[in-house]
């Protein structure tokens, strides 16, 4: 009898130490799981910043689009494609006639719904077609066009150049006549090199400003197309 009652407390001895070796294997596993839960936590949330501060970086706050930089570097990745296709690419620079003027007269408040405005109404012709869109800064803006010469980027331009035209400023309490200048070159003309492409697509810009403005220009070696 004693021997079994010896044998019954090992026993019971035996069982409360399986308990407890459970015990402590489940709270390992517990924790093992919350460590694995925080880490996946943290690396999503880590991405999720990493995502946010990278489109900080790249978009314009106002707009929405990409900004200068950001733009430049889809602007090279598109050209180092292209010459590599030997196929053509067109730029156009945009630039708001008389901006500072709306901005005197009617506020910054205003201002930046034109800029809004113009945004917009370019973005509902070019999505789809793989152009890209920049503000280049202030009321200066971008367009990149893949697989395209200054002819059609010429046709394309001055429908952006009508659009624009056509904004109606109701809105802002109002009335005044949003129009815009554009100069255009391509790599036919101008290279591959993004620096020389954005230096083309200037002095075009330049002869519609000078000439009139609410007009296109396309850069076309040492001559002018108007």
């Amino acid at each position: 009898i004693d021997l079994l009652d010896k044998k019954n407390q090992l026993l019971t001895t035996e069982s409360k130490l399986v308990k407890e070796q459970i015990s402590s294997m489940l709270l390992v596993i517990g924790l093992a799981l919350l460590l694995v839960i925080m880490l996946l936590f943290w690396s999503y949330r880590n991405r999720k910043i990493q995502k946010r501060l990278h489109y900080l970086a790249s978009t314009d706050h106002l707009t929405g689009i990409s900004n200068r930089g950001s733009f430049s570097d889809k602007s090279k990745t598109i050209l180092q494609s292209a010459e590599k296709s030997e196929s053509s690419v067109a730029l156009i620079f945009i630039d708001l006639d008389h901006f500072k003027s709306i901005n005197d007269a009617y506020g910054h408040q205003v201002g930046d719904w034109v800029l809004i405005q113009v945004v917009n109404s370019l973005k509902t012709i070019i999505s789809g077609k793989g152009m890209q869109i920049g503000r280049i800064g202030g009321e200066e803006f971008g367009i990149i066009l893949p697989d395209t010469g200054s002819i059609a980027a010429k046709d394309f331009a001055e429908h952006c150049r009508e659009i624009i035209q056509k904004i109606d400023t109701f809105d802002t309490g109002s009335h005044f006549q949003v129009t815009a200048s554009f100069g255009i070159a391509d790599t036919d003309s101008a290279g591959y090199n993004l620096d020389n492409l954005f230096s083309a697509a200037d002095l075009a810009l330049y002869q519609s400003k000078k000439y009139g403005r609410n007009r296109v220009s396309c850069y076309e070696g040492d001559n002018i197309d108007l």
